[in-house]
């Protein structure tokens, strides 16, 4: 495999994600209902936001190019990520409305999330300077 293949697989999952998880914000939705948090909100909509303009900062990867703004965006995102999920499992454990069982959809879908950002992203600066601009 390529590593010209594997930074634009990596993107891919990048576009995947973020498109997917502003596809499935139902989900998140659903739960920021149930909990008392009043930033909850606001936060779950940076967090999809950022995810989208993460997606759409990779492009700007190429040889190199716009690392640095990119790594800052990933990171706020990936950082908002788990600032959801806290407020989330707080809730919970503070037994109010929200359940794990009701939330645990939402927890994972910002897991994988977070998750393929931060792989995807190493894996596209490993590899950045051998994709060529199209």
């Amino acid at each position: 495999m390529t590593k010209a293949l594997i930074f634009r697989l990596c993107r891919s999952a990048v576009y995947i994600a973020a498109i997917g998880q502003l596809a499935l914000s139902q989900i998140h939705i659903e739960v920021i209902t149930r909990v008392f948090e009043p930033s909850v909100g606001f936060v779950l909509f940076l967090f999809v936001t950022f995810g989208v303009v993460t997606a759409f900062s990779s492009s700007s990867l190429h040889k190199g190019t716009a690392v640095v703004p990119y790594l800052l965006i990933v990171s706020i995102a990936t950082i908002l990520g788990f600032v959801y999920q806290r407020i989330v499992i707080r809730d919970i454990r503070l037994d109010n409305v929200l359940t794990l069982t009701e939330a645990i959809g939402s927890l994972v879908i910002a897991s994988i999330v977070m998750a393929v950002y931060a792989a995807a992203s190493v894996g596209m600066l490993l590899t950045r300077d051998f994709n060529e601009r199209k």
